[in-house]
């Protein structure tokens, strides 16, 4: 995603006589496509039991959440605060620990990818894709625990 987005934004210095759209549109569709299998396989190794399940409401989270913020005309912040959501969901959740610490860590990249778009798009696009799984595992770490 932060491939296709940085070619369209920019353009491709290679080749001028290249359709930069076109190749801004197989970069996003690619990435759209690598969703469900990035998230299998962080379900599969978190070991959770479910994990079918889990990528099928993570998907559907992704959806529900991402979509609506396509408003804002920032695909690539709508794409993060989906897979954000889904994180949410699709990680195991450690013994003693709530999702509600992982729900709030998920807006706060929501607000940091669409906040760094604004200010440096380029340096945000290429770091953003990894925050969300990050800031779960910060969450689940750091956060308070169930007696």
């Amino acid at each position: 995603m932060a491939y296709g987005l940085t070619v369209a934004n920019v353009g491709t210095r290679a080749d001028p006589q290249a359709n930069g759209l076109m190749t801004a549109s197989y970069g996003v569709g690619l990435s759209v496509l690598l969703i469900p299998f990035a998230l299998i396989a962080v379900a599969w190794t978190s070991r959770r039991e479910d994990w079918p399940l889990a990528v099928f409401y993570g998907m559907g989270l992704a959806l529900l959440i991402g979509l609506p913020l396509l408003l804002f005309g920032n695909p690539l912040a709508s794409l993060i605060a989906g897979y954000a959501a889904a994180a949410v969901i699709t990680v195991s959740l450690p013994e003693g620990t709530t999702w509600h610490n992982r729900a709030i860590a998920a807006a706060v990249v929501t607000l940091c990818t669409l906040g760094g778009m604004m200010v440096a798009f380029v340096p945000t696009a290429v770091v953003a894709p990894g925050l969300p799984f990050l800031a779960t595992g910060l969450a689940d770490l750091f956060g308070p625990r169930r007696p």
